[in-house]
Formats: structure tokens, sequence, C-alpha cells
């Protein structure tokens, strides 16, 4: 259980759990927590600068690939 209480326990007994938890469990493994971790650390404004500064990029890629011939 995390500090917060919020995570169930991955070993609770099946009873407890439901196929929702098993699912969840499926995606859990593949989620790099210390990317949100990082993310969670810097305020709304860093997050939505970076966010731009994300989107200029995918922007500029796009109009390369169109002048290549992409």
């Amino acid at each position: 259980m995390t500090s917060m209480g919020t995570e169930r326990d991955a070993h609770a007994p099946s009873a407890e759990r439901s196929s929702i938890d098993d699912i969840i469990d499926l995606y859990k493994k593949d989620v790099d927590r210390t990317l949100l971790r990082e993310a969670l650390k810097l305020t709304p404004d860093e997050r939505l600068r970076k966010l731009c500064e994300l989107v200029q990029f995918a922007d500029e890629l796009r109009e390369s690939g169109k002048r290549a011939g992409f």
C-alpha cells in the first residue's frame, strides 16, 4: 500500500480482488513510475511549458518530414 493508502496490495487474497485489479496490475508493469514522480515534482506551469515545447518539436518534425518527402 502506498503512503496515501490508495494502492491495493497486489498480494491480497483473491476474494478481495476483482478482475479490474488484475487488469490494473497488468498495465502497471509497463508504467515508468519514476517519470510520473518527476512530472509531479513540476508545477502546473512548468508541465504546461514542457507540453508546449513538445508540441513545437512535433510540429518541427512534421514540417521536416514534409520537406523530405515523407
